[in-house]
């Protein structure tokens, strides 16, 4: 009796385990893996939007300059 008892408490164990905590795990693992591709994308556009300021920065510079002139 005490042997069978071992067994279900067991085997409540290993279900509780098997639907609880196993599903926790991989949807934590996911949640990291989605959120260290979320930041890469966001570096990348980062790093994008920092190249395309820095050439506009340059026309800006390059193109017509307008001599200041004192108004009376």
């Amino acid at each position: 009796m005490k042997f069978l008892l071992i067994i279900i408490a067991l085997a409540v164990l290993f279900n509780m385990i098997a639907k609880v905590l196993l599903p926790m795990f991989s949807v934590s693992t996911n949640m990291n893996q989605n959120m260290r591709r979320m930041q890469e994308k966001m570096n990348e556009m980062e790093e994008k939007l920092n190249k395309e300021r820095a050439k506009s920065k340059k026309k800006n510079r390059d193109g017509d300059y307008i001599d200041y002139e004192e108004v009376k």
